[in-house]
């Protein structure tokens, strides 16, 4: 679920002549229900950008199901940007 928070973001960013940012670390995860909602039928993503420069971007992450009742919350959720040259050098 949390990847998918991930990827949500970076469907807002389809189109942005923007840098490439990658994940970067996440300050706090709360899982708000203690229960298996891995099978629900729906959920939703609520995005609260909370810092956007060219170099960084934070947001906090907020999943409910499909009733508005929150499963869990990704605080500080960091990307980064990221040169062609770092992601050849990572893949060496």
């Amino acid at each position: 679920m949390l990847d998918g928070t991930i990827h949500v973001l970076g469907a807002t960013m389809v189109g942005w002549d923007a840098p490439l940012k990658v994940f970067a670390g996440i300050g706090r995860l709360s899982v708000k229900q203690h229960r298996d909602f891995s099978r629900d039928a729906s959920y939703w993503c609520h995005l609260h950008l909370k810092t956007f420069s060219e170099q960084e971007q934070m947001f906090t992450s907020t999943v409910a199901n499909s009733e508005g009742d929150v499963l869990f919350m990704g605080e500080d959720v960091v990307f980064r940007k990221v040169t062609p040259e770092q992601i050849k050098k990572a893949m060496e």
